[in-house]
């Protein structure tokens, strides 16, 4: 009896054991032989460098004030030129606010008035004909009936109604041209009331104007652009409103044809600017690269740079921004160009890939020259053009073999 149950108890695990054998078999199996591992030719390529980050616009600015309290009109939009002495602003007391109001609401009326009148006009002209044909047809079927005294007095009715309703056609004009009279009357008397209790605030100077300000506006850029450290830059990038933030703002002028961009760079990317009179950039909302100066770079601390761009392109589209998000096109690399998904990174610097050559896989460590969102350019002495890239290096190993 004992006997039995260790026979079948060895049995047991003896199944169990060749199972777990079986199992470590098609592992080590697929190990070496694994043919799901896609492979492709060492190609040549092209990768721009660059370099992404938050820019800080630096423009020479006029703060526009109120002289005192009250309802504000502003007679440009933002972004628009404008001359020296241009009417920008008009103020009014509050009490007026009604009258402005209805000021803004007979314009609509008169404006809606006129467009009903026009369409009467070519409506009421095509009828008035209709109406004249009408009559004159009557008339002429009068004569034809051979004077008929019970037709004659249907057609006299008939033509009398005709006549009746070009009237009243005619009539309803003159009465909406008489509306329009009196609305525009009570217009102009608000107008020249509302000019005489208000005033006028003319610009300074010629340039750009934009009802937005944020407390950062100065008029010389380039005695701030002496002044600000990394510091600087990154307080106005968290801090969107600024300390010279005044509630009597009502507007700026940008008075220079050109702007700053100010950046924080590291070494590395110092090194490669060195030699750049113009830096290729593009912002990524206007996906269209273009030169800017380089005002100057200088430390700001180990390992840190700040960056000056200057540029006058896109002036007005920004006009109301502080901060810029912005790409800048350091370098373009030639050379051997890879998927970054066929490499397994150390770092910025260096990585590993696979290759197949014979058939057999083998790790190679390179040297990343280069790198953008989705290939690097890669280097290695070991690399031969004969090679075949591994794909998905997450399942290969070296040593494995592949037909």
């Amino acid at each position: 009896m004992i006997t039995t149950k260790k026979k079948k108890k060895r049995s047991v695990l003896k199944i169990f054991f060749m199972i777990l054998a079986l199992v470590y078999f098609v592992a080590f199996f697929n190990w070496i032989f694994d043919r799901n591992i896609e492979l492709d030719i060492i190609k040549q390529g092209e990768v721009t460098e660059k370099h992404s980050t938050k820019a800080v616009i630096i423009r020479d600015s006029y703060i526009i004030r109120t002289p005192h309290e009250g309802q504000r009109i502003y007679l440009f939009s933002d972004g628009q030129r404008v001359r020296k002495e241009a009417e920008l602003i008009y103020i009014f007391a509050e009490q007026f606010k009604a009258q402005h109001d209805r000021y803004f609401l007979l314009s609509d009326e008169i404006t809606n008035l006129k467009r009903g009148l026009t369409r009467n006009i070519i409506s009421s002209g095509n009828d008035l004909i209709k109406l004249r044909q009408q009559r004159d047809a009557y008339m002429l079927s009068m004569y034809e009936s051979g004077n008929d005294i019970k037709r004659s007095a249907l057609i006299t009715e008939l033509i009398k109604s005709v006549n009746e309703g070009i009237i009243d056609n005619l009539y309803q004009k003159a009465e909406s041209a008489a509306d329009i009279t009196q609305k525009e009357d009570e217009k102009k008397s608000i107008e020249q009331s509302l000019i005489n209790s208000g005033s006028y605030i003319k610009a300074p100077e010629s340039g750009i104007f934009t009802s937005n300000t944020d407390g950062y506006e100065t008029q010389s850029s380039r005695d701030l652009i002496a002044s600000i450290n990394t510091q600087w830059i990154n307080n106005i990038t968290a801090n969107p409103v600024g300390p010279r933030k005044n509630s009597e703002d009502c507007g700026k002028l940008v008075i220079s044809t050109y702007y700053y961009l100010a950046v924080i760079i590291d070494e590395q990317i110092k090194e490669k600017l060195d030699e750049k009179e113009y830096v290729r950039i593009i912002f990524p909302q206007i996906p269209e690269p273009f030169y800017a100066i380089k005002h100057q770079i200088r430390l700001d601390g180990d390992d840190t740079y700040i960056l000056i761009l200057r540029t006058d392109r896109y002036l007005e589209r920004l006009i109301n921004l502080r901060t810029v998000n912005i790409d800048i096109l350091i370098q373009n690399v030639s050379g051997i160009k890879v998927p970054l998904t066929a490499l397994k990174k150390h770092d910025n610097d260096t990585a590993d890939i696979f290759i197949s050559r014979n058939g057999d896989i083998i790790k190679l460590g390179v040297n990343i020259e280069a790198s953008d969102k989705r290939h690097a350019i890669i280097s290695s002495d070991e690399l031969k053009m004969s090679d075949l890239l591994v794909q998905n290096p997450a399942k290969a190993r070296e040593g494995m073999f592949i037909k």
